[in-house]
């Protein structure tokens, strides 16, 4: 309510009707989020903890609070990844030690939705995806490499093995793993040839009898 009069005089006046002023939060029914593009993120199993950091979004009016959440296409995916939600943090970890199903033999795509969502009482929001390519460290030499022996050379004079015939054995190949110790790639096989020939573990590897038998176990 509100009272006027003349400015000289005060006692001739008049009351207005009651009104009500009502302030309205604009946050509660928020025009629009606007969501940012987002970078497609690699990461390989083994490697030491990386971390993405979601861009802000855009809300109108640019003072109401945008909440962060996310899906991933492939709940699979969550074995290898945590999410800081905070509105100050908005922050992805991509970490997994044990699990090479998540990558397959190679590398495999798991795509990623983040939503930003504002509003007390109406929300509005908006979503956008990026990529995770999660891969496999025992095909890549920067973390997985095979330490091959040394191979002396032999010197074999017919029939002087006989009948048992001449062996020798080499110092096994070893595994590199890196940043640490692990047996995630399994164990070795090993192939060899002679003169062009795949040797395997029979006597008879090639079929002219006047040749020289080779066995390789």
């Amino acid at each position: 309510m509100f009272r006027a009069h003349y400015e000289n005089y005060s006692s001739n006046d008049i009351l207005s009707n009651i009104f009500t002023v009502t302030v309205i939060d604009p946050c509660d029914k928020p025009v629009s989020v606007t969501s940012k593009t987002l970078t497609d993120q690699e990461y390989t199993i083994t490697q030491a903890e990386q971390t993405y950091q979601v861009p802000v979004y855009d809300a109108d009016p640019v003072w109401c609070a945008i909440t962060y959440s996310y899906q991933i296409v492939d709940v699979a995916g969550d074995a290898a990844l945590a999410f800081d939600s905070d509105a100050a943090a908005r922050q992805f970890a991509f970490s997994q030690t044990t699990d090479l199903t998540l990558s397959g033999a190679t590398s495999k795509v798991y795509t990623i939705a983040v939503k930003g969502e504002a509003g007390n009482v109406v929300t509005t929001s908006d979503t956008a995806t990026f990529s995770l390519t999660i891969k496999n460290p025992c095909i890549d030499p920067s973390y997985v490499t095979i330490e091959k022996a040394v191979l002396l050379n032999q010197i074999y004079e017919l029939h002087e093995f006989d009948p048992i015939g001449f062996e020798f054995t080499h110092d096994p190949f070893v595994i590199k793993t890196l940043p640490f110790d692990h047996s995630l790639c399994g164990s070795l096989t090993y192939t060899s040839t002679f003169m062009t020939v795949d040797i395997d573990e029979t006597i008879a590897v090639f079929a002219d009898p006047m040749s020289d038998p080779v066995r390789y176990d």
